[in-house]
């Protein structure tokens, strides 16, 4: 189906509709989104091997399926020109071929005059300020420019990979493209979505963006600069999908895309993969019996012995991949295995730092969108990528020498708290892990921002008035895992003052314990609990009776499918806690002691809470409930 739709793509008619050319383009996007991790391989795996430098110039290295290569080869050239043609509609440049620069051959000259060198920086200024010129600088090229304006006669008819002024069928889409972004411009709906030439950039960037998860440095590296040029021009329009195309960009670069991280997915599977793959030995399709009892059995016990694991030597812990520092280890983590395999098969290990400053133009003109933008989500997207590039080891300082953009950030804070911040709960999180990320950085050899700092922001929130569960908990979140989990971690910070800032954490959120996000209200919340559990002293969790009298205890009411998750998920917390860190002679022992009935837990009990409500048990019940005397084992399986 793919080759089918390139082949559309690929004729002179189909794409001249605008509308089945962008389905066509998300659709092959998709399927190849689809297939390409399933015939993933590891780029890198024969570089001991005698033929490496012949596997690692072979294009899309990491696709084993070499069948995908020439599609996906055809869908990122179909795409690389069809942005540059947006980009010269929006910048309003005329299609044709690249000139013949003479005048900078004359730097290899021993000497110049100051008048012809006022001449060649002041040339060289203009081209480079010119719109859709990314230059691709080569020893035998002086200046190369995709498709600029009509001049003397080309040197070539494929200077980079989105030139199309010599192709008559792109040619034809161009004016169909600059008819439909002549209309958008004069028309009064300028916030309309389903803009034909918007959504069209748009569909393609995104699909550009699904390409590079599966490209690695070589298939991309020679048009970096072209393809920052062309984001450049497209994000006065599309600055939210340029935004993620440059993140995307960056970990390709970088090598934290699906690509790169293949090599340890795949000679070290994942350990939820491994439970999966150990649950049954045989070939046969899994019965009821491996669903009801096998497969939750040995969830269970692999969970214990990860448990008991990271307790005793302090291992790195399997946690989900939900949280915002979970994240910043992994990718932290991939960056250094990534970085050496780059650089192993690049000499010059400063090529992807010479990257990293192609980079600069975009990300400055993208803080100074946030600045001026009203639109929340694309503020989200560029602290995203602010946050990305701090990960990344990039100096901020180098970005925001001035400290205008964190200042900025800052004021928002006023707004937030008096409530003229529209939708101001979709970017707390994004600000406060940006906040916590600057905590590390250094400006004139002081912090950006302290955490001092960053606990009175989001204690100013808190007063505030705003709803706890939509800010509040948010922010604190970033601050609570930086506090206990990476700060605790490192002898470095450890001290009075980092003590003293986790009591004032603790304190805030003993004021928010009341509020749902910090009960049970769904797997992940379950998860985290018994994270939580894992975490603290053992010592801290005995002797059991609270325990054994929390999950004995009757809910209030059992009126909603709500309450009763709510009941067994707390039931589930407390047992597996009870089963991790106490014996079992302990645990029936202290059953016996504190009389706990097994008929607390009972159809008729059940359906009382049901239709009426938590009461108190009828009094002749009770007295001879308590009268008898039940085997603890008998308690503790009910």
């Amino acid at each position: 189906m793919v080759n089918m739709i390139l082949s559309l793509l690929s004729s002179a008619w189909f794409p001249l509709d605008l509308s089945s050319h962008q389905d066509a383009l998300i659709l092959s996007g998709n399927l190849l989104a689809a297939i390409a991790p399933k015939s993933l391989k590891n780029p890198w795996a024969n570089e001991d091997d005698t033929s490496t430098t012949t596997k690692i110039e072979e294009p899309w290295p990491a696709l084993a399926d070499r069948s995908l290569v020439g599609m996906v080869e055809q869908l990122f050239s179909h795409l690389m020109k069809i942005i540059n043609i947006c980009a010269h509609v929006i910048d309003d440049v005329t299609p044709g071929p690249v000139l013949k620069a003479t005048l900078p051959s004359l730097s290899t000259a021993p000497s110049l005059s100051p008048i012809r060198r006022k001449t060649k920086e002041r040339e060289t200024a203009e081209q480079m300020a010119a719109p859709m010129s990314p230059k691709k600088s080569t020893e035998s090229s002086p200046a190369a420019r995709p498709a600029d304006a009509v001049g003397t006669a080309p040197t070539s008819k494929s200077t980079s990979l989105g030139s199309f002024y010599h192709l008559p069928p792109y040619l034809k889409l161009h004016d169909v493209l600059k008819a439909t972004y002549a209309n958008y411009k004069v028309t009064l709906d300028l916030q309309n979505n389903n803009e034909k030439f918007g959504s069209f950039l748009r569909a393609a960037l995104d699909v550009l963006s699904q390409l590079l998860e599966i490209a690695t440095l070589p298939d991309i590296g020679k048009c970096v600069e072209e393809i920052l040029g062309y984001l450049k021009s497209c994000f006065c329009r599309e600055p939210m999908a340029a935004t993620v195309c440059v993140q995307q960009l960056l970990k390709t670069l970088f090598g934290t895309n699906l690509a790169s991280q293949y090599d340890g997915s795949s000679s070290h599977p994942g350990k939820s993969q491994g439970k999966v793959q150990r649950l049954g030995s045989s070939s046969l399709r899994p019965g009821l019996y491996h669903y009801c009892f096998m497969a939750p059995y040995t969830h269970f016990t692999q969970a214990l012995a990860d448990a008991s694991l990271r307790n005793m030597v302090q291992a790195e812990p399997e946690q989900d991949a939900s949280g915002w520092f979970d994240v910043l280890q992994k990718v932290s983590s991939q960056l250094k295995v990534s970085m050496t395999n780059v650089t192993r098969h690049r000499a010059d290990k400063n090529t992807i730092h010479n990257y990293i400053r192609l980079f600069e133009p975009l990300v400055i003109k993208a803080l100074k969108q946030y600045t001026t933008t009203t639109s929340v989500h694309l503020q989200r997207q560029v602290l995203d990528l602010l946050a990305q590039l701090v990960q990344l080891r990039v100096n901020y300082c180098l970005l925001d020498s001035d400290q205008v953009f964190i200042g900025f950030v800052l004021k928002q804070f006023e707004y937030i708290e008096v409530g003229q911040f529209r939708e101001s709960e979709a970017i707390i999180p994004n600000i406060f892990f940006f906040l916590v990320l600057l905590s590390y950085e250094r400006y004139h050899s002081k912090p950006i921002i302290g955490i001092p700092k960053i606990i009175q922001l989001c204690d100013g929130i808190m007063a505030s008035g705003r709803k706890a569960i939509t800010h509040a908990i948010p922010a604190l979140q970033p601050i609570v895992h930086d506090l206990f989990v990476l700060r605790g971690t490192n002898k470095a910070d450890a001290g009075k003052e980092l003590d003293t800032q986790k009591e004032v954490v603790v304190s805030m959120l003993l004021r928010l314990i009341q509020y749902h996000q910090m009960h049970l209200d769904s797997h992940e919340a379950l998860g985290v609990l018994n994270t939580l559990f894992e975490t603290v002293a053992p010592s801290s969790l005995r002797p059991v009776d609270m325990l054994l009298k929390s999950m004995f205890a009757m809910p209030a009411t059992l009126e909603s499918v709500g309450t009763v998750q709510l009941w067994i998920s707390g039931i589930l917390a407390i047992l597996r806690v009870l089963i991790s860190q106490s014996t079992e002679d302990i645990v029936l022992s202290r059953v016996q002691e504190l009389s706990l009935s097994p008929y607390l837990i009972c159809c008729q009990n059940i359906s009382r809470l049901r239709d009426t409500g938590n009461q108190t048990l009828p009094t002749e019940e009770h007295e001879e409930d308590m009268q008898n005397k039940h085997l603890p084992e008998e308690t503790f399986a009910r």
